[in-house]
């Protein structure tokens, strides 16, 4: 790679994180979570009095969503801790390449993985719902899947321990899946007691909100409920997302070449 321009890197060095991702055991991770998935759809199913195709297929996106982004968090996390404590990424670094062409092909690299996992959660809802909605939920995941992938390498590379950088990703994960409903519940409070605490809570709700994505619109269980104006609910998630990758992406290279390896 002495000669490889840092255009020419960042594919290359995505393909092999991608690999090393393989290599993870990611596609037997998949198969035991999608494995697990149906077989709790139908234990499930089985009690409840009104089961219906289309409340399993919303309970099987349920859990599919949580696994699979447990499953990148916990891959992206520890594989990058990983990087720094061998010092792989010293390695990487060695080259005569930038940084930030290192960093952007990690980051590739598992947004190679994101897709592949949405892919294969919307292929096992495909005979369960409607084509449109699967795409619409699966595009949905894949999004929310790179902001978390994304979060977890800049958190990584920033505490750089993996159960601490888990942990903080997490955290962050659901505040940005419970924002709404806490600024509902600010609201109501702030309108029952007008006490100075509430409002207070209420505007540092409001101030957090606004630099947080809104994970609770994403591969939501009413997407796969759709039959028109099935692509409306897109737009702002695409939006949201590439909003959120430049901000992410700006963070963690400045992190990036702020640290000295």
């Amino acid at each position: 790679m002495s000669h490889t321009s840092p255009m020419q890197a960042i594919p290359l060095i995505a393909l092999f994180t991608l690999r090393e991702a393989l290599r993870e055991r990611l596609i037997r991770a998949l198969v035991a979570m999608v494995g697990v998935g149906l077989l709790l759809v139908v234990f499930i199913g089985e009690l409840l009095l009104n089961d219906s195709l289309l409340s399993r297929a919303v309970m099987l996106g349920f859990f599919l969503r949580l696994g699979s982004l447990f499953l990148m968090m916990v891959l992206v996390t520890f594989a990058t801790a990983r990087d720094l404590h061998n010092r792989a990424l010293d390695l990487m670094l060695a080259l005569p390449l930038p940084r930030g062409a290192v960093f952007l092909g990690r980051a590739c690299g598992y947004f190679f993985c994101a897709w592949l996992v949405a892919g294969v959660c919307g292929l096992t809802l495909w005979p369960l719902v409607r084509t449109e909605a699967v795409v619409l939920w699966s595009l949905s995941l894949g999004c929310e899947l790179l902001i978390m992938s994304l979060a977890a390498m800049v958190l990584t590379l920033t505490l750089g321990q993996a159960p601490f950088a888990l942990t903080v990703t997490t955290g962050f994960y659901l505040l940005a899946r419970s924002i709404s409903a806490l600024l509902l519940i600010a609201a109501q409070s702030s309108a029952q007691s007008p006490h100075w605490s509430t409002h207070l809570t209420q505007y540092a709700l409001q101030g957090i909100s606004w630099v947080l994505p809104g994970l609770d619109r994403f591969a939501t269980g009413s997407q796969l409920l759709l039959e028109q104006n099935v692509w409306l609910p897109l737009w702002p998630i695409l939006g949201e997302t590439g909003i959120y990758l430049v901000f992410l992406t700006a963070l963690g290279l400045f992190d990036f070449y702020q640290r000295e390896f």
